[in-house]
């Protein structure tokens, strides 16, 4: 007689894609450096190319970016700032590219 013959034992099983885990990853990346803070008009360090954004709202949930910084996204990325992905709500995981969010830019 086995040991385990007569227990019961429950487990759970979840998957998730490849897209659903690098929003995850970066939803707890943004939540753990969230802070309010002034910066400097120069911010990019040399780097400008941006593929996912998920802004986090001072209550915690996540929404569209600001308006100054869409900006900033299309000025660094003129060319194909249409392309980049915001988690506009973590919790449903609705995304918007930023040219659904801003179809008719200045530049």
């Amino acid at each position: 007689m086995s040991p385990l013959m007569h227990e019961k034992r429950t487990e759970y099983v979840s998957s998730m894609t490849k897209d659903q885990w690098q929003w995850d990853r970066l939803y707890e990346a943004a939540a753990a450096v969230r802070n309010e803070r002034r910066i400097s008009d120069y911010v990019t360090c040399g780097e400008q190319e941006i593929r996912k954004v998920v802004a986090i709202l001072p209550d915690g949930s996540s929404g569209a970016p600001c308006g100054a910084c869409r900006e900033l996204m299309v000025q660094l990325m003129p060319e194909n700032y249409k392309s980049i992905e915001i988690m506009m709500d973590y919790r449903t995981e609705r995304v918007m590219t930023l040219g659904e969010l801003t179809p008719a830019w200045w530049i």
